[in-house]
């Protein structure tokens, strides 16, 4: 009788991790960070150019695999309007669209990489993202950058893509903000038992830090 029940107490204990890993549903970043930085050309702003054309109006760019690409842009934006922005996603390839430059505010978000392991008892999704934000719609930053900068690491593109655009802005005369959110080894780890896509809860995590960088980047 006592050997039965010490069985059973040691399944019970060994079970009760098991339950835990399988019910699990979390998300945790490595390494993560961000920065807004505002240019303002001269003291006279009469020298200054002002734009864009539409203020009110957010243009969404998802640069990113298929499912989360279109998890995403319906994530991103609920909480671009919580910020009073009239949000759209643009749905068009990546070569056409020097054709949104300074139609709206622009919103990029690029997932570098995206990893994906099932065990048996859960399931992860790994990211590292890069979120750029330009209140004046300079896509042309990101696109250069885009296509000159190979790499995985968001923080080494952020920083790439902060230059650059802080640059054009200064360049062109433009008074406007550049914001910039990354996170390096985003993991969305879902167990078994809740199913469903791991990849989900980092959806989740990566809409809320374009509403922190949006907030961060003056808009309201």
């Amino acid at each position: 009788m006592k050997k039965a029940l010490l069985i059973v107490v040691l399944l019970t204990v060994l079970a009760v991790p098991t339950l835990i890993m399988a019910s699990q549903d979390s998300v945790f970043t490595e390494y993560s960070g961000g920065e807004v930085v505002t240019s303002s050309p001269g003291i006279d702003e009469r020298n200054s150019t002002r734009v864009p054309l539409d203020p009110n109006e957010l243009y969404i760019v998802v640069v990113a695999r298929e499912p989360l690409k279109s998890k995403l842009e319906v994530a991103i934006p609920p909480v671009a309007r919580r910020y009073g922005l009239d949000p759209g996603v643009v749905a068009t390839e990546i070569d056409s669209l020097p054709a949104v430059q300074f139609k709206g505010r622009l919103l990029v978000v690029y997932v570098l990489s995206e990893d994906e392991k099932g065990g048996l008892l859960s399931r992860a999704c790994e990211l590292n993202v890069v979120a750029y934000y330009s209140s004046v719609g300079d896509v042309q930053s990101f696109l250069a950058a885009y296509a000159t900068i190979k790499t995985s690491d968001p923080e080494a593109f952020a920083e790439e893509l902060k230059s650059r655009a802080t640059m054009y802005l200064g360049t062109n005369a433009l008074l406007g903000d550049v914001g910039i959110a990354w996170w390096r080894g985003m993991k969305a780890e879902r167990g078994r038992l809740v199913g469903g896509d791991p990849c989900e809860g980092a959806v989740e995590a990566i809409a809320e830090g374009v509403g922190e960088l949006l907030q961060t980047s003056g808009v309201s």
